[in-house]
Order: C-alpha cells, then structure tokens, then sequence
C-alpha cells in the first residue's frame, strides 16, 4: 500500500487582528498547546510560528486522519 500524507498549513488569527500575543510567553504556551494537541492526535508538525495577532502551522496529516477535518475547512 503506497504512503500518502497530505500537507496542511492552517492560521489561527485573534478576534479583530486585536494583539493579544505580544507577550512571547505567551505565544509559547500557544505553541506548546498546539504541538501537545497534535502530538496527542499523531499530527506531524513541521513548523509552528506566528505574531502578535496569529499563529500558524505547518504540518502533515496522514491519509485516515482526513476525517478530523469537517469538509468547510479543507
């Protein structure tokens, strides 16, 4: 069976692009939320990064991980 795996970049942004994460702490809690998360559900995660106003993600989902996904966000 071939190996597939499907790259994701997802964005988190504050409500109104308000800077709510000018603390860089933080944004380290936020970060280390998401690796936790993503580690619990088998989500590799190849860069997490952001600003004040967002965060993103870039990763890769395998192929029977599609289903945690509803379709309006793919």
């Amino acid at each position: 069976m071939p190996y597939l795996s499907i790259p994701i970049h997802c964005v988190w942004i504050t409500k109104n692009r308000i800077p709510y994460l000018q603390n860089s702490h933080h944004r380290y809690e936020l970060y280390t939320h998401i690796r936790k998360y993503a580690h619990s559900k088998e989500i590799f995660i190849d860069h997490i990064g952001g600003y004040i106003d967002h965060i993103y993600e870039n990763g890769k989902l395998k192929s029977r991980q599609l289903k945690l996904f509803p379709p309006m966000f793919l």
